[in-house]
């Protein structure tokens, strides 16, 4: 108030990292009626300038340094901002203490003035969206949208005031930010880890029951472990790949036989025991939610005793849509879950062979509209339901979501059969051997795959064979592990009809990420930026 913002402005807050200052800044803007644009500060300068342009904020808070500096630089290119604050304390820049001060009763009469005439149906935030493909988009989110976000939230996770959570994704991720508020509702003590270095280790000292992450942070976590195993044993021996592979043939609580339980017990007392130390003993459920994660891995935590639930989550929709519960029933790995509670699902035609289709949605948590995209808005709410760009379709037994692909990534062959890259893309990383693929159509008009095999599980079968591993360049030269990739595909294709089938396919010894410009900044593959990235490499194939 005191920097002069008024009910309606918009208030830019660039980060990366998740923080306390974050979630005191956010409550107090929303408070007062002014509106928290999020954006994560990995857009780059171009897609950054264009948001800013787009929202005219009176007032930019960044990270840090780094990113003031980088505000400044591109300054001239924006609409005016009347000033750049940093989160972190710096000398010579204007920061967070700046923000401090001791109210006067004139302040408490402004607040509680400006609190009391906010309505459930206007604006709350601003979060941008996108960059797989086009332009950023602003999903406008209102009160109501948050709230309702937040009690289906708290249905589906049985959170308790005495349980530690840590949040360690970005607040610029709507789930991560309703789930912060659904930590503070509850009573939760929240401990906020600012930066991914040693980040188990730093799991391991607060001791959590739950917490939201990504799959790609889920596999580093994975690959954290195994690395651990393997210096301290110097290899890994046929009774730990034992448990690892009766961990992903782990089934719903209620399916699980007398013998798999044996099984399972004496793989808890040979590995998995072990693992939930490494998560500093208390852990219960981790909520993974953003790109694809295969369900042999969600089995395979969760078989550990660490429950994996897997849920579908869009900016538009101010967080998930729905969720794999927490508990002991309402589980299906091969799932996104169940609606969350007030959210309808249907499937729109025309249908697949399957019976995907586009997924629409419709209940109190879908947005107000996209900012400045009046047409955009138009085509994609229609009489309360959303239009997700998602292909899916709704199981026969309690209607669990199973995803199936983005509808603008559809394959038309030469013979208008359709084909849906992303489903064969999942069959392929549930291998435990294969990390990232992308399905495509070759020139002879078959299908064929780039794919980035799994080097932590490489590892783990080198170990067991006595092959040596250095890197992953020379592994995937080995004859034997040419073969074991050879085996791999023909149990993939052995599952897929005729025209799904893969014809060929290249490795590569390198992993697609945020740093080579192959992900986005929530790790989500670029598909055209990758095809385009190795023509030549497809040409030879």
């Amino acid at each position: 108030l005191k920097a002069g913002l008024e009910r309606g402005d918009r208030v830019a807050i660039i980060t990366k990292n998740s923080s306390i200052k974050w979630t005191i800044l956010d409550l107090g803007l929303m408070q007062i009626g002014i509106i928290p644009v999020a954006i994560h500060s990995d857009w780059d300068d171009a897609n950054l300038t264009q948001i800013l342009n787009d929202i005219h904020p009176k007032i930019a808070i960044v990270e840090d340094r780094e990113q003031y500096a980088r505000i400044v630089d591109f300054n001239g290119n924006l609409k005016k901002i009347n000033k750049i604050f940093s989160l972190e304390d710096v000398p010579d820049i204007p920061s967070w203490s700046d923000f401090l001060s001791i109210p006067l009763a004139e302040h408490f009469e402004i607040f509680e003035t400006a609190k009391a005439g906010i309505h459930e149906d206007d604006v709350a935030t601003i979060v941008y969206t996108g960059g797989t493909t086009g332009l950023p988009k602003g999903a406008v989110l209102t009160h109501k949208n948050m709230v309702s976000s937040i009690k289906a939230f708290l249905q589906a996770m049985p959170l308790k005031a005495s349980h530690q959570v840590v949040s360690i994704l970005p607040q610029a991720h709507m789930l991560e930010r309703i789930a912060i508020y659904s930590f503070l509702a509850v009573g939760c003590q929240i401990n906020f880890i600012p930066n991914n270095d040693a980040i188990l280790d730093q799991i391991k000292g607060i001791k959590p029951h739950y917490f939201t992450c990504f799959p790609y942070l889920l596999k580093g976590f994975y690959k954290t472990l195994i690395n651990k195993r393997l210096i301290k044993k110097g290899g890994i021996n046929s009774s730990y790949f034992w448990a690892l592979n009766i961990g992903r043939k782990y089934k719903d609580y209620d399916k699980i036989s007398l013998p798999y339980y044996v099984k399972l017990r004496l793989a808890d007392f040979l590995v998995f025991r072990q693992w939930r130390k490494a998560f500093g003993g208390r852990i219960e459920g981790i909520l993974v939610s953003g790109d694809t994660l295969s369900p042999s891995f969600a089995r395979l935590f969760s078989a550990a005793g660490i429950d994996i639930r897997t849920g579908y989550s869009m900016t538009e929709t101010a967080s998930l849509i729905s969720l794999n519960r927490f508990g002991l029933s309402d589980v299906n790995f091969d799932t996104a879950g169940l609606p969350l509670e007030g959210i309808e699902i249907k499937i729109n035609d025309p249908k697949d062979e399957y019976g995907n289709g586009e997924i629409l949605a419709r209940g109190p948590n879908i947005m107000k509209k996209y900012w400045n995209l009046d047409e955009l808005t138009y085509s994609t709410i229609q009489y309360g339901w959303i239009k997700t760009g998602d292909l899916g379709r709704l199981t026969n037994k309690k209607e669990y979501l199973q995803i199936a692909g983005r509808k603008k990534e559809i394959i038309q062959l030469e013979n208008q059969t359709l084909i849906n890259p992303t489903y064969i893309e999942n069959r392929i990383i549930n291998s435990p051997y294969f990390e990232q693929a992308i399905v495509y159509e070759n020139e002879s008009k078959s299908l064929s795959a780039l794919i980035v095999p799994s080097i932590i599980n490489l590892k783990i079968w080198c170990s067991i064979h006595h092959i040596e591993c250095k890197d992953l360049e020379s592994v995937i030269s080995n004859a034997e592990i040419k073969e074991l990739f050879k085996i791999e595909i023909k149990k993939i294709n052995d599952n897929l009809k005729s025209h799904e089938k893969i014809s060929s396919y290249k490795l590569f010894h390198q992993e697609w990420s945020k740093e080579t410009g192959d992900l986005t900044h929530l790790h989500k593959v670029k598909r055209k930026t990758i095809l385009k990235k190795y023509v030549k490499t497809i040409e030879n194939i």
